[in-house]
């Protein structure tokens, strides 16, 4: 396998799992082979990086234990809410530590949502040293869904991300210009490194 695919197939199932690697055609044993590989020659690795305070909370409510606590939990059954159109949910992040000071060749905005209308579509937030950005994702559905949006390059300097860059960064979203429930159960940043 030639340097180009083997960092194209890791990439994609670092983000998207082994179900990313079937639907680019290869076959249950051969992804199984492919990530044997990627386990055993020190392939680029992941750290997981969840809010760890709130910034902007106006017009949310919180299912359980708080806002930043109820999508960092790990789980769907706590949650925050809003029924407000175009309101902004704005938390902090945790820093890096495993992935400090190293090569970062990608940033991954997670979240778990639903909707009670299934068809609104909500931004990802992202505040990248003072400078705003916001990604549309797909439309919304009414069970609990994860989405994402990947990133190779910081949206700030179009270059590499560092650890430095990514500590500090604000992460949430912005619901869609509907007045449905929108529910947010899990948010999280995926960080990849080179080890």
């Amino acid at each position: 396998m030639d340097k180009d695919r083997r960092k194209f197939l890791e990439k994609a199932f670092k983000i998207g799992g082994i179900s990313a690697l079937f639907s680019l055609g290869i076959s249950p044993a051969k992804a199984s082979m492919i990530i044997q590989k990627f386990s055993n020659d020190g392939g680029d690795t992941t750290e997981i990086l969840r809010p760890d305070g709130d910034t902007l909370t106006t017009n949310w409510a919180a299912s359980s234990a708080g806002f930043y606590q109820d999508v960092s939990d790990e789980s769907n059954s706590t949650y925050i809410y809003t029924s407000f159109q175009n309101q902004k949910i704005i938390l902090t992040c945790a820093d890096t530590s495993a992935s400090a000071g190293k090569t970062i060749t990608n940033v991954t905005i997670k979240a778990i949502i639903r909707d009670t209308a299934g068809s609104t579509v909500p931004d990802f937030y992202l505040n990248v040293g003072g400078t705003v950005y916001q990604y549309a994702m797909s439309g919304i559905s009414g069970t609990f869904t994860e989405y994402t949006h990947s990133l190779d390059n910081s949206p700030k300097t179009g270059t590499a991300w560092t650890s430095t860059e990514i500590n500090g960064t604000f992460v949430g979203m912005e619901t869609a210009n509907a007045t449905n429930t929108t529910e947010l159960a899990e948010l999280w940043i995926v960080v990849t490194y080179v080890p």
